[in-house]
């Protein structure tokens, strides 16, 4: 019965070390992810008097 317990004991802790390491391999790789993928987002400030180049045409019917 003790060696039962045991085992449980074991693989729960090594359940919850795995989930643990896991869960900070995630969070490291989404950091890099966001470090990488925002650094040419260009300011807010800068996006608010953004005046795209657009081309107008007017087509008539007559």
């Amino acid at each position: 019965m003790r060696l039962v317990w045991r085992v449980i004991v074991e693989g729960a802790l090594l359940f919850c070390s795995l989930g643990l390491l896991g869960l900070m391999g995630g969070l490291a790789l989404f950091g890099w992810l966001l470090k990488n993928y925002t650094n040419d987002i260009p300011d807010f400030k800068k996006l608010e008097n953004y005046q795209p180049p657009v081309v107008t045409r007017v087509f008539t019917g007559d």
